[in-house]
C-alpha cells in the first residue's frame, strides 16, 4: 500500500510512524518531505489519508477524483459547505469519514444506537464527557457524534451542564463536561432507571489506537465502490468474517 499523508501534527506522525514504509509522502510544511501540494507529487499513491485542516480539502478532493484515489478523512471542523463537497465526492471515489478511529469508541456508538430507543421512554439518558484542560476538538467531535446519535433514536435535545440544584426535565439529555489538567479522554452514556442504572462508557488510553485504526480503514478502503463509508462498516466487516 503506498500512501499520501496530508498532515503532520501530533496524530499525522503517529499515523506516519504507524505506517512506516507504506508512507509514499507526507503533505505537510513541517512534514519529511517538505512538500505542501499532493497535486505536485508524481509517484504512485493507492490511498489519501487526511489529519490536517478543512483548508485542505480543495486539493485532496482534486487530486482524488482526478486520478480516482480514496480517502480517509480524519479531519475535524469541516463547515456544511464542506461536508456537501465530501459527499461530492464519495459518488467518484470510496470515501471514509471518521472523527475517531478507535475500535472501542465505534463499537460503543453501535451499543449506544442499539440500547438508546429501547430504553429513552423509562430512563433518563446523561452523557459525560472528560478531556485535558486545553482545547480538545477530538473529545468534542466524538461528544457530538454520540449526541446526534442519541437524538436520531429519541427526538430529546440536550441540556448542557444542568444547574445543580434544578430538576431534570424528562425529556432532555444531560451534556456535562469535566476539563482538568491532562486527564485522558472518555465518554459515558448513563441509562438511569427508577431502580438500576445502565452505563456505557470508553476511556482512552493512548493515542496510538487512532492511527492504528485509520491505517487500517485505508487498507480496508482499497478496491472498494464509490461510496460514503464509516468506520463503523470497517469494523462490522471484519465480525462479519
Amino acid at each position: 500500500m503506498k500512501t499520501a499523508l496530508v498532515g503532520f501534527g501530533s496524530m499525522g506522525k503517529l499515523v506516519y510512524e504507524e505506517l512506516g514504509s507504506e508512507c509514499a509522502v507526507v503533505i505537510a510544511p513541517n512534514g519529511p518531505d517538505c512538500m505542501n501540494n499532493l497535486l505536485e507529487y508524481s509517484g504512485k499513491i493507492d490511498v489519501i489519508i487526511d489529519f490536517s485542516v478543512p483548508d485542505n480539502l480543495n486539493m485532496i478532493y482534486e487530486y482524488a477524483s482526478l486520478n480516482k484515489i480514496p480517502v480517509i478523512f480524519a479531519t475535524t471542523g469541516y463547515s456544511e459547505e464542506q461536508t456537501a463537497k465530501i459527499n461530492e465526492l464519495s459518488k467518484l471515489v470510496p470515501v471514509l469519514v471518521s472523527s475517531n478511529f478507535s475500535i472501542g469508541s465505534i463499537l460503543m456508538n453501535k451499543f449506544i444506537r442499539e440500547v438508546t430507543p429501547l430504553l429513552s421512554d423509562s430512563f433518563d439518558i446523561e452523557l459525560v464527557e472528560t478531556s485535558k484542560a486545553k482545547k480538545d476538538l477530538r473529545t468534542a467531535a466524538t461528544t457530538d457524534c454520540i449526541l446526534k446519535i442519541i437524538k436520531k433514536e429519541t427526538n430529546l435535545e440536550p441540556m448542557y451542564g444542568r444547574d445543580n440544584k434544578a430538576s431534570r426535565a424528562f425529556k432532555e439529555i444531560g451534556v456535562h463536561s469535566i476539563k482538568g489538567g491532562e486527564l485522558g479522554s472518555s465518554h459515558e452514556v448513563m441509562y438511569c432507571g427508577d431502580s438500576e442504572i445502565l452505563s456505557i462508557k470508553h476511556t482512552e488510553l493512548s493515542q496510538s489506537q487512532f492511527a492504528e485504526g485509520a491505517v487500517d480503514a485505508a487498507k480496508w478502503i482499497i478496491g472498494k465502490e464509490p461510496k460514503l463509508y464509516s468506520m463503523e462498516d470497517v469494523i462490522l466487516s471484519k465480525l462479519n468474517k
